[in-house]
Formats: structure tokens, sequence, C-alpha cells
């Protein structure tokens, strides 16, 4: 595609996604209106961190015709740079399937946390998988297609263990900066002692598989 298609593909792309987040914040609206208070507020933000990855892919994609002009060191340090920093943020995408634990059975209006998780999780992976695919485009990947399973794997399985890090240890993404050690230190403690984490790796690789089974199913959908 030419870079006058790909911008209008994107721009296309950037209004569905808007018209999703839209929804998204319409559906929490409702809840806090029904129930008079803000106990699922907090969803906003895990939506807002869910889009820096794919709004990160989203500008470098836009901006592919610009990187051509730069020199190729420059280039590609920058393309790696966004990468690293796509990748620090990339757990964002998929973290709110766990945010399910704070769906309450008992509350008169569960139905309606239920489908506020139910539409943030989707959304998150959604935009998860856009980013993916962005990337692969950016980089033009030319690989077998069993190794270019094995990359989108590897990144769900990165992103589950970021995941984890996330929701069991209460990380941030930007604790990579601030506190780089224990994060090395935590994540290293999963391969060093395998049986001594026998439960959490077994959460690790469950959603690592259903991230693999989602973008399977996203792909056979969109064509892509």
């Amino acid at each position: 595609m030419n870079s006058i298609t790909i911008k209008n593909h994107l721009n296309q792309e950037a209004v569905c996604v808007s018209g999703i987040t839209a929804f998204c914040l319409v559906i929490l609206a409702i809840r806090v209106k029904l129930s008079h208070e803000f106990y699922l507020i907090f969803m906003g933000w895990n939506l807002f961190l869910a889009l820096l990855p794919y709004a990160l892919t989203w500008f470098v994609k836009q901006n592919a015709s610009l990187l051509s002009h730069l020199p190729r060191f420059w280039k590609r340090l920058f393309l790696i740079g966004s990468f690293c920093l796509w990748l620090l943020f990339l757990p964002n995408a998929p973290y709110m399937i766990t945010d399910f634990i704070h769906l309450e059975l008992e509350a008169e209006l569960w139905w309606l946390d239920f489908l506020v998780f139910c539409c943030y999780s989707i959304a998150g992976i959604y935009f998860m998988y856009l980013s993916i695919e962005h990337w692969k485009s950016i980089f033009q990947i030319r690989l077998r297609k069993s190794k270019k399973r094995l990359a989108t794997c590897t990144l769900f399985f990165l992103s589950a263990i970021g995941v984890y890090l996330g929701r069991s240890l209460r990380y941030n993404s930007w604790d990579i900066l601030s506190d780089p050690t224990s994060i090395i230190t935590d994540s290293l403690k999963l391969f060093i002692n395998p049986f001594d984490y026998y439960f959490i790796w077994m959460q690790i690789l469950s959603l690592a598989l259903i991230l693999s089974f989602g973008y399977m199913v996203f792909q056979k959908f969109t064509n892509k």
C-alpha cells in the first residue's frame, strides 16, 4: 500500500478505536449513574493505559514516510526505542482481563459490572492485536509462518508475565525505570525456582494461550 492508502486506513482504524473507547466510557458512566458510586472508575484509567501501546504504533506507522528520510542508524535507533517502549506498556492492554476479580456477584448491579469488565477486556485485547499488526507492517516482517507464530506467542508470553507482575506484585510499567532491580529479581525468581511458582506459571501460561487463541480468531476475521 502507498502512504496515502496507509494513512486513510489508519484514520478509519482510529475512528473505530475511538468509537470503541467512547462506548466503553459510556457503559462506565451508566454504571456510575445507576449505582451512585465511583467504585469502577479506575477502569477508565486502565483503558487509557491499554490505549498507549496502540497509540504509539499508530503514531509510528502514520509517520513512517518521514522515517524513510532519516539516516539508517537514526531510523533503526528510533524504531528499536519505540519498540522497547511499546513492549514496556504492552501488558497494560490484556491486564483488564484480571479486573474480573473485582466482580461482586452479590451486588445489585453485578450484571452491569460484568458487562463493563467484558467490554473493557475485549477492547484492551483488540487494541493489543492492532498494535502487533502495526509492528509487523512497520518492520515489513518476512518470516516463515512458524517463526511469525513463535514471535507473536513470545510477545503474549512476555505480556502474561507483565500482567502477573502488575496484578500480583503491583508493579507499574514505569517501575522498570524507577526500580529495575526489584522487577528483574522478582522476574528471575519465576525461572530460577519454577516449581515454587507452579500455580503462578499455570496462570501465566493460561493467559498466554488465551491471548494466542484470541489472536488466531482476530486474524481469521480481519484477514490479516
